[in-house]
């Protein structure tokens, strides 16, 4: 016998307790396979909320100048603003990023950098508004 699919955000929050079962399964991909690959990971989840981090190394995630590439800080925004979204979302529905601005203020530094995403939406519109911000192990949140 087959089980009930979860939810996104129940799936969620047994992976993020170390809880899922063999048996346990969603309508989406999680983890997904970008997060693995560059190996966020899901620090806490809430309804239209998701803090994804990274240990963010020079060597494996850096640019030229040494510190942490600003594209891999939009991917870690984007899936963190994704993982957010996606736990809105009911099983058929899909979203896509019909647009990505990122304003860096500060170089990213190498260290655990972790990424807040948040989705507000209605069922009233398909466009959904997204943000992110980051911040450092012990520093203060950055929009």
């Amino acid at each position: 016998m087959e089980n009930k699919p979860l939810s996104v955000l129940e799936y969620l929050r047994k992976m993020l307790n170390n809880r899922l079962s063999a048996d346990d399964v969603t309508h989406m991909n999680y983890p997904t396979a970008i997060s693995q690959l560059l190996k966020f990971e899901l620090l806490d989840v809430a309804e239209g909320c998701a803090t994804l981090g990274l240990n963010a190394d020079a060597a494996i995630h850096g640019n030229q100048q040494g510190t942490v590439h600003g594209g891999m800080l939009c991917e870690l925004a984007d899936a963190a603003i994704g993982t957010a979204h996606s736990t809105l979302m009911a099983p058929g529905e899909s979203f896509t990023s019909i647009d990505l601005k990122a304003t860096f203020f500060k170089a990213g530094l190498a260290g655990q950098i972790n990424g807040e995403g948040v989705s507000r939406c209605t069922k009233a519109t398909p466009l959904a508004i997204t943000a992110a911000r980051f911040k450092k192990k012990t520093g203060k949140w950055r929009r």
